[in-house]
């Protein structure tokens, strides 16, 4: 029995696809998320080290230094709260990848499947 080309290449198509979405995956979690979970975009350290560069290069007196540090202060903590619920989406999507691609495999593949991503990057692991 033989497999017709066309076939053969939407399945290899198809795999290229998974293999490919994996190593994004990887990357963005490595790069983005890091190993440590969600970080700041911009954390409030990050703002206080700069604001007196900032305060310089436009002149600012004491009364708008204070006002920008609220300003910043302020809007810090949504951007902290977005960028956790981003995260957990962006964990979710990659847990459900995972559970997708390893209902694909057989048991030894599966196995398999656990080594490379604990090489690849250990805390992508499912928790």
């Amino acid at each position: 029995m033989r497999i017709s080309s066309w076939r053969l290449r939407g399945v290899l198509g198809a795999l290229s696809l998974l293999v490919v979405g994996a190593l994004i995956g990887l990357v963005g979690h490595h790069f983005v998320l890091g190993d440590e979970g969600p970080q700041p975009v911009a954390d409030a350290d990050a703002h206080r080290a700069a604001i007196p560069v900032f305060a310089q290069a436009l002149g600012l007196d004491d009364d708008q230094v204070t006002s920008v540090e609220a300003i910043l202060s302020r809007h810090q903590t949504v951007v902290t709260e977005a960028w956790a619920a981003l995260h957990a989406r962006l964990q979710t999507s990659a847990d459900s990848a995972h559970g997708e691609i390893e209902a694909l495999l057989s048991a030894e593949q599966r196995d398999k499947f656990a080594e490379w991503m604990g090489r690849q990057h250990p805390s992508s692991m499912p928790r």
